[in-house]
C-alpha cells in the first residue's frame, strides 16, 4: 500500500471518503429495499448529494501535489511482487483517472457555466470554492484556478522528468512563473 503511505494523510482521507461514500450508498440502499418510504428515500437521496463531488473536489485540489507526485512515481516505478504493491498500483491508476480526467473536467464545466448556473445554490454548494474568492465575469477569470493547477502540474513533472538538468528546471520555473505573473496582472 505505498501509494497510501506516500500519499500520507491525503491517500488516506481519500480512501476514507471513498469508504464513506460507498457505506451511505449501500446502507441508504438497503434500507430503502426494507422499508420503502419517500421520507426515507429524500434522507437518501439528500445524503448522498451531499456526499457527491463537492469535498472530493476539495480534495483534489488541496492535495494535488502530493497525489501527482505519488501517483506518478507509483506509476512509473511499479512493483507487483506482494498483492499490497498491487493493490497500490490500482489505487495509482485510480487516483490517476481522478486526478488527470475527472477533476479538470468539474473544472472545465466551472469555467463553461453561466452566470444563472453559477448563482444555483446546488451548483454554488459543489463547485462555489472554485470561484467564489475571484471575479468570475469572463472565463478567463474563471480559469484562475485551472491555470493554478496546471502550473503545479508543470513544476511537479519539471522536477520528476528533469532532475538530472536542474539549468533547464529553473529556466522552465521562470519561464512558468512569468506566464502565470502576466495571466493574473
Amino acid at each position: 500500500m505505498n501509494i497510501i503511505i506516500n500519499t500520507g494523510n491525503l491517500g488516506q482521507m481519500l480512501m476514507l471518503f471513498c469508504v464513506q461514500y460507498l457505506f451511505w450508498v449501500v446502507l441508504m440502499t438497503l434500507l430503502l429495499k426494507l422499508k420503502p418510504t419517500n421520507a426515507l428515500y429524500k434522507k437518501r437521496q439528500s445524503k448522498i448529494s451531499s456526499l457527491k463531488w463537492g469535498p472530493l473536489l476539495g480534495f483534489c485540489f488541496r492535495g494535488f501535489i502530493p497525489l501527482c507526485i505519488a501517483t506518478n512515481l507509483n506509476l512509473r516505478y511499479p512493483l507487483f511482487t506482494t498483492w499490497g504493491e498491487i493493490l497500490a498500483f490500482i489505487w495509482a491508476v485510480f487516483l490517476s483517472a481522478v486526478i488527470y480526467v475527472w477533476f479538470p473536467f468539474k473544472m472545465l464545466k466551472v469555467i463553461n457555466s453561466d452566470e444563472s448556473t453559477r448563482m444555483n445554490p446546488e451548483f454554488k454548494k459543489m463547485y462555489g470554492f472554485l470561484y467564489n474568492n475571484i471575479r468570475n465575469d469572463t472565463k478567463g477569470q474563471r480559469m484562475f484556478f485551472l491555470l493554478f493547477v496546471l502550473r503545479r502540474f508543470a513544476l511537479i513533472m519539471t522536477a520528476i522528468e528533469l532532475v538530472h538538468h536542474p539549468a533547464i528546471q529553473v529556466i522552465i520555473l521562470l519561464l512558468i512563473n512569468l506566464f502565470f505573473l502576466i495571466f493574473t496582472a
